[in-house]
């Protein structure tokens, strides 16, 4: 997950937030590093995010605080 993401963010080796990169910074240095799937996540709040990140070479995205305000999360009431 980038930097950007909402609830809960995972850390590895250290909670400083000037450790932490961005999204599409992570992505584009995960992609060039790993040869299984990238899935992004963090941030991706509209089309242009998902867009991005596919682009970017994430083979999907994973899209969750936003859909905290959809009715079928049952969160609203």
């Amino acid at each position: 997950q980038g930097l950007e993401a909402g609830g809960h963010r995972g850390m590895f080796l250290t909670d400083k937030i000037s450790t932490q990169l961005g999204l599409v910074s992570l992505v584009s240095q995960v992609v060039k590093q790993v040869k299984v799937p990238v899935i992004a996540a963090g941030g991706i709040s509209d089309s242009n995010g998902v867009r991005a990140c596919l682009q970017l070479g994430a083979c999907a995205v994973q899209v969750g605080t936003s859909y905290l305000l959809c009715t079928e999360a049952e969160t609203s009431d």
